[in-house]
């Protein structure tokens, strides 16, 4: 199911807010895999070589300790949860750690559950169409081990060289993914599975297509408006206290006026959108000129918050966020 279809599973857990998320923050990347853990995985090998029946893998525990006599031990599941791999099987279930937190979980859990329906489907026509269920179990596995990684799903490595090299997509961003959604074959799997008709395939992708482009024109304009009505202002305000001796500014000129330059570029970004363009093409804009420029300019604003002074900067900087928690506490 994940070999076949995880572009359309990647699609399910497609946000303009979980592309920051998918690949770094503590969350899996992009590529769809299976990590089936050391017992499982060794067990699906054995299968696939003819050493082991499909029966036989038992979830094993483990003792944890804390060290200390006030929290007891704990039993726990031998396998790791490997917060690198976006399906991992956890002992006694597979759990899908690809859906953001601001998305319901209703779309993700159709299209997985179309996904293994559509698997067993070709299961079960194998069993009746005379193939013993051991054979028929062991020729998907090895069809469709290429789906299964154990390994550091943040590793350049595998998202590089590994996962392309098996025909696993990588697909970054929300657009990538909803692209691939409306593909001739996922309207052909999910017109089969009865899950959506093709024109309602074609309607749900521009919903999905529509949302991220609000998002990202939403995120765009009030980010122009935070640097021209208040990071600007600071700025000047901040490189004129050094106008009696501006030696001391150090750089702070260049990078104000990199700065100021950046933002004059996202505002002609921002004007030159093709509003009366199709989703899709909307979409490409925003995700290929928009994001782009956007970010650009925050390293700059990063930048200048570091030397800005922190009385007159407009915004709670990185240690208020971090340490003004604490401090009222």
């Amino acid at each position: 199911a994940v070999h076949l279809h995880g572009d359309i599973i990647r699609a399910g857990c497609a946000s303009a807010g979980n592309d920051h998320r998918l690949g770094a923050q503590e969350a899996p990347p992009a590529i769809l895999s299976l990590y089936l853990g050391e017992g499982l995985g060794k067990h699906v090998e054995n299968i696939i070589a003819g050493n082991s029946d499909l029966e036989g893998y038992e979830e094993s525990k483990k003792t944890l300790s804390f060290g200390t006599r006030a929290v007891g031990d704990i039993q726990a599941a031998m396998e790791d949860r490997n917060r690198t791999a976006p399906f991992p099987w956890c002992g006694n279930r597979f759990e899908l750690r690809a859906v953001g937190s601001e998305q319901h979980f209703g779309f993700a859990i159709a299209v997985v559950q179309a996904a293994f329906a559509d698997s067993m489907q070709v299961l079960a026509d194998r069993i009746e169409g005379g193939q013993n269920l051991q054979d028929a179990v062991r020729e998907m596995l090895e069809a469709h081990i290429d789906a299964m990684f154990n390994g550091d799903g943040y590793s350049s490595e595998w998202q590089d060289e590994v996962a392309p090299s098996r025909g696993l997509p990588n697909l970054r961003t929300t657009v990538d993914a909803l692209e691939e959604f409306a593909s001739p074959k996922n309207k052909e799997f999910l017109e089969r599975t009865g899950v959506f008709r093709h024109h309602e395939v074609e309607a749900r992708q521009s919903i999905l297509l529509g949302k991220y482009i609000e998002v990202i024109l939403l995120e765009a304009n009030c980010f122009l408006d935070m640097a021209n009505t208040g990071i600007l202002p600071a700025c000047a305000q901040d490189l004129a206290t050094y106008s009696a001796d501006p030696a001391l500014a150090g750089d702070r000129a260049e990078i104000y006026d990199s700065l100021a330059k950046e933002v004059e570029k996202l505002s002609a970004v921002i004007d030159a959108t093709p509003h009366d363009a199709t989703d899709n093409v909307l979409a490409r804009y925003c995700v290929d000129v928009v994001k782009p420029q956007m970010e650009s300019l925050r390293v700059l604003v990063d930048s200048a918050e570091r030397k800005v002074d922190k009385d007159i900067w407009p915004f709670p900087n990185y240690e208020d966020l971090v340490y003004a928690p604490q401090r009222q506490v």
